[in-house]
């Protein structure tokens, strides 16, 4: 694989459509494009990446912010000041949307291929591939992504496009992810996937041999979890999206108060901060005067506020007390009751009467006691016995004290006084009477901005409050639920009719492991006499290090010239970064794998005799098609002309304005 072109179009610091055509042939194989810091160069290799990677690889996204890592939409679309997005500013400021890096280049069969990743910020934060082939016809999209797949791994991007000075990790390698993806280069790792694979059939055949309820019950609990699992992260992303909002609230809320400020100038900063605290100090008494008030303030404050309706209520239930219209009214209720039982119980008399006359009498006694009834005026229309007025006398005449209510009344005249004083304050700091008319009016226009703003915050606040709540609670129930799971899992036992077939999975999983212990052993040796080959080449007599040894887990060690290791941390910044170009060099010549190499920065902290090592050993002869990406102070005349021989062209970068890459070719050297 070698580039033939490469446009990028409004993608970064590239603003505009911008064409590279590169040459291919035996005689060179360096292509240069040298430019000042902040031209270009990182936003170039940041292209090529994203063609490969697309804005959902975090590879690609981790590289704009220090403290988190943006989201795809966020990395794409920018962050408020923080980050502008992949969208050129100058093609932002003049209202264009698209964007989009497009590569050609001929395949290890000679065919050509050229790929586009496109953006339309008017339409989504997604990309849109296209791929045409002169043999499979144009992919878009899914297939698209799958072809260059195959072509370029994305586990293979930092081994042959990378930052010089940032290669030093790989040099330790001996972090897992770094260990993971030399593998996939050294097809190791496709024997790791054929174990998990194995792995996973003897699980499904364990889910086969399980009882059907057992199973179902199984798959439900499953379910529920991978659920739950992605309503988490739902809430996690809300949460993200929302602390990023308040963010950007905040720093408009003091963009907003430094305006304001500015346009008060009244009063001095000795009389706002005696203002203020004077507003801080009254604003908490009258917040505790309020709490003072709202623990009083009750269901039955209106009795104590309010002593006129209390009295009115007292004198009425006086009087219904010791209305005589009370007591007669209550006994005719019970003779009522009472009648109608008086002639179906015993005693009864010598000649009894019949259920007729029992009847007759009855209602005759009823027809005169209703006679005698007092008619109910509209004063007595919530009728209430003669008990329950002495109990609600005897419970309302407590409030009748004047010291309840005096309290109340003074407590809330003191929070009023308060409430005016922190009022008039505020009045003073934003007092604009020396502003003109129009002035006056920005400033109004200010505030009411800054309220809206200090709502939106309030508003985003508490939302993020209750939606981590909402998290931290369903983290819980997931992690209840999985604990249920093992137990569940625990607790079945694998079926006679499927036990061969689960056990025959894992003794081919041992046979695959041995194989790739091999595979590894061998891959190791070549990797390290090839690693030290190369490092011997870049390296001087005169270095701590004779040596590296790599062990069965892929972690390098450094051996001086008695047969001590080094420690890591005696080996400087340079030296890394020369050890990792050989451990790259080695690992491409291992793989077999034929890819452009990009080097940003390439000789950033190498010193004068091994920056002259690697231009006249490693660049030649590390690849095909090599691409660097130096400054006008890394590749000087004299550093040009042990290169020449091998550059078959030069581009200069230059950005002065900060906003539009150009790129010149230089022509012949």
């Amino acid at each position: 694989m070698q580039f033939q072109s490469i446009t990028i179009t409004n993608l970064f610091s590239y603003y505009g459509k911008n064409n590279l055509k590169f040459e291919n042939n035996n005689e060179c194989n360096v292509t240069v494009l040298i430019g000042r810091n902040g031209y270009g160069k990182t936003s170039f290799i940041n292209s090529i990446k994203l063609l490969f990677l697309d804005s959902f690889a975090e590879e690609v996204r981790r590289t704009v912010q220090r403290k988190r890592t943006p989201t795809p939409k966020q990395f794409v679309e920018g962050i408020s000041n923080e980050w502008w997005g992949i969208l050129n500013q100058k093609a932002k400021q003049q209202g264009e949307t698209a964007c989009s890096i497009t590569a050609e280049w001929i395949d290890d069969e000679d065919f050509n291929v050229s790929a586009k990743r496109s953006w339309d910020l008017s339409q989504s934060y997604e990309s849109y591939l296209v791929v045409d082939h002169e043999i499979h016809g144009q992919l878009e999209n899914d297939e698209a992504e799958e072809f260059l797949e195959n072509i370029m791994p994305k586990s293979y991007l930092p081994f042959f496009f990378f930052d010089g000075e940032e290669v030093q990790e790989i040099a330790e390698a001996n972090d897992t992810e770094v260990v993971k993806k030399m593998e996939l280069l050294l097809n190791i790792r496709p024997l790791e996937n054929m174990q998990e694979a194995l792995l996973s059939l003897a699980k499904d055949w364990r889910k086969k041999g399980q009882s059907a309820a057992a199973k179902k019950e199984l798959e439900d609990k499953e379910y529920e979890i991978n659920s739950k699992d992605q309503q988490l992260a739902s809430y996690q992303q809300h949460i993200d999206d929302l602390s990023l909002g308040i963010e950007e609230a905040e720093a408009r809320l003091k963009k907003l108060d430094r305006h304001l400020r500015w346009l008060r100038g009244g009063v001095s900063q000795e009389a706002e901060i005696k203002l203020k605290s004077r507003i801080e100090n009254n604003e908490e008494q009258r917040d505790n005067l309020l709490s003072e008030l709202a623990s009083h303030w009750k269901n039955d404050a209106v009795l104590s506020v309010h002593p006129n309706l209390l009295k009115n209520i007292l004198v009425k239930l006086e009087t219904h007390i010791h209305s005589s219209q009370v007591d007669q009214q209550e006994l005719l209720k019970i003779i009522k009751q009472r009648l109608n039982n008086l002639f179906s119980t015993p005693p009864f008399p010598s000649q009894k009467l019949t259920d007729k006359q029992s009847m007759f009498y009855n209602k005759r006694i009823l027809k005169e006691l209703d006679a005698v009834s007092i008619t109910e005026t509209v004063e007595d229309t919530y009728e209430i016995t003669h008990e329950v007025a002495k109990s609600l006398f005897n419970q309302l005449s407590q409030y009748k004290s004047n010291n309840i209510f005096h309290s109340l009344r003074q407590k809330t005249a003191t929070a009023q006084s308060l409430w005016q004083s922190i009022h008039n304050d505020n009045n003073k700091l934003k007092s604009t009477g020396k502003l003109s008319r129009a002035k006056q009016l920005e400033y109004q226009q200010l505030l009411e901005q800054e309220s809206q703003t200090k709502k939106n915050l309030i508003n985003l606040e508490a939302q993020k409050n209750n939606l981590q709540r909402d998290s931290d609670s369903l983290q819980r129930t997931i992690n209840t639920l999985k604990g249920e799971l093992k137990e569940k899992e625990r607790a079945l036992r694998v079926a006679t009719e499927f036990r061969q077939q689960h056990n025959f999975a894992l003794k081919l999983k041992d046979a695959l492991d041995q194989v790739k212990r091999e595979l590894k052993t061998l891959k190791r040796k070549e990797l390290e006499a090839k690693y030290n080959e190369h490092l011997s080449a870049l390296l001087d007599s005169h270095t701590l290090v004779s040596k590296v040894k790599i062990d069965e887990n892929f972690e390098i060690s450094y051996i001086d010239n008695q047969g001590n290791t080094v420690g890591m941390s005696t080996i400087s910044a340079g030296m890394k970064q020369l050890s990792a170009t050989a451990l790259l060099w080695a690992l491409k010549d291992i793989s077999g794998r034929e890819f452009p190499i990009i080097i940003d920065t390439p000789l950033g902290r190498i010193d004068a005799k091994h920056q002259e090592n690697l231009l006249k050993k490693y660049y030649p002869n590390v690849g095909k098609q090599v691409i660097l990406l130096p400054t006008d102070s890394e590749l000087d005349q004299r550093k040009y002309e042990l290169l020449a021989p091998h550059i078959c062209k030069r581009y200069q970068l230059d950005n002065p304005t900060g906003l539009a890459t150009s790129i010149t070719e230089l022509g012949e050297h």
